[in-house]
């Protein structure tokens, strides 16, 4: 009888061992495959969509690119009534009309089409839960450019100009507040700069946030498909992260009525925009494409065809890729057989980089002779008959 209760006690002992072995080692792979960290760690790109939500409705969404090799981001806007094919509807609507309450996969899913590229990870973020998450963080920093004041019965908004530090409350009404007079690009470019304040917020508090007794009240304030550690592993990075000079894209298209829905339909057929995305990864990745003067190049876009209004479709088409505009306009005549790329600083790699956009093979080089003006631009354009509105024909 001793011997049996020996055998049970040593085998209630060995599955004690074996559950505590398998826990820790459950918990050490789990650490170690922390997908967030394991990104990081290999310098592959990090991809999340930010939405920001009022019930069942999508207030406006970003998609952020960032890679840990060279510590830049962008920045795309993505517009919730761009319009697409809606498979479940069969018929052509809203992007945004996939959200639901609760379930933002089938939106999320339908952005990584759009854009071209998966976007593994979300943060959501409820309306009501906007001002908690700011002032965590302590408040944002943000550019206003003109004051908002807005006085009516049933709120008031003040707003000063220049770089602000906002608190929860006034940072709702910098991301949500309707001007009829403000354009479009106004309003994408408030958005994104919350997400850019958040994001340097994030990083700036990153100690803190990842506390364990602060950790949970930040994750509290909304939803995420990334696991407790990949969020800390996010946070931190994002101290390391160069918030400065965060790229901003925007969807770039035509607006048609559909159904009595105005909606946006990206250039043809959504290339262009995908071909932004995998131009802007690239780019990110790349140090020697980084350097300030690079990114602010400027092109200058003549029309040397018949064809009005080519040139400011293509300065459109060089916008969504990054490039500073220094004008567009027509050329002296509209005769060019071909187009013409110039190198106005005798910089090779700047120019390879705005005639492979267009696919021009035809490259000149500026004289730079004494006595000439200075070109306005690092790159001038003169669009020939061989362009199609999109790239030169062979």
């Amino acid at each position: 009888m001793a011997k049996k209760q020996f055998d049970k006690g040593i085998i209630f002992l060995i599955l004690v061992i074996l559950i505590v072995i398998v826990t820790i080692v459950f918990f050490v792979f789990t650490v170690r495959t922390d997908p967030i960290s394991e990104s990081i760690k290999n310098g592959d790109a990090l991809k999340v969509l930010f939405s920001v939500t009022d019930g069942e409705e999508i207030l406006f969404s970003e998609v952020f690119f960032y890679n840990p090799q060279t510590h830049r981001g962008a920045l795309f806007d993505m517009p919730g009534d761009i319009g697409s094919i809606i498979d479940s509807l069969k018929k052509i609507d809203r992007i945004d009309i996939l959200y639901k309450k609760g379930n933002i996969q089938p939106f999320k899913q339908k952005i990584e089409t759009l854009v071209g590229t998966d976007v593994p990870y979300y943060i959501r973020v409820e309306k009501g839960m906007v001002s908690k998450l700011v002032d965590i963080l302590e408040g944002i920093e943000v550019f206003i450019a003109n004051p908002v004041e807005e006085v009516s019965p049933e709120r008031t908004i003040l707003l000063p100009s220049g770089s602000v530090l906002l608190d929860g409350d006034k940072t709702e009404d910098f991301i949500l507040f309707e001007d009829e007079g403000e354009s479009e690009l106004e309003k994408i470019s408030r958005r994104q700069k919350f997400i850019q304040a958040l994001l340097k917020g994030m990083g700036k508090n990153s100690t803190v946030l990842s506390h364990d007794k602060v950790f949970p009240l930040f994750a509290h304030l909304f939803e995420t498909n990334m696991k407790d550690a990949s969020l800390k592993a996010f946070v931190r990075e994002m101290a390391r992260l160069d918030v400065e000079n965060i790229v901003f894209q925007r969807v770039l298209g035509v607006r048609r009525m559909v159904d009595e829905k105005n909606l946006l339909f990206p250039h043809y057929e959504g290339k262009l925009l995908r071909e932004t995305v995998g131009q802007t990864l690239e780019t990110l990745s790349n140090p020697d494409i980084l350097a300030d003067s690079v990114l602010t190049l400027s092109v200058e876009i003549l029309n040397g065809t018949a064809v009005s209004g080519l040139a400011g479709r293509t300065a459109q088409l060089f916008q969504s890729f990054g490039f500073e505009i220094a004008g567009y306009k027509n050329a002296e005549h509209s005769n060019y057989e071909k187009t013409i790329v110039i190198d106005n600083r005798g910089n090779p790699e700047f120019v390879q980089r705005v005639s492979s956009i267009i696919r021009c093979k035809n490259i000149e080089v500026r004289s730079q002779e004494e006595g000439l003006e200075p070109p306005s631009s690092d790159v001038t354009i003169v669009l020939g008959k061989d362009f199609d509105g999109r790239y030169c024909k062979e």
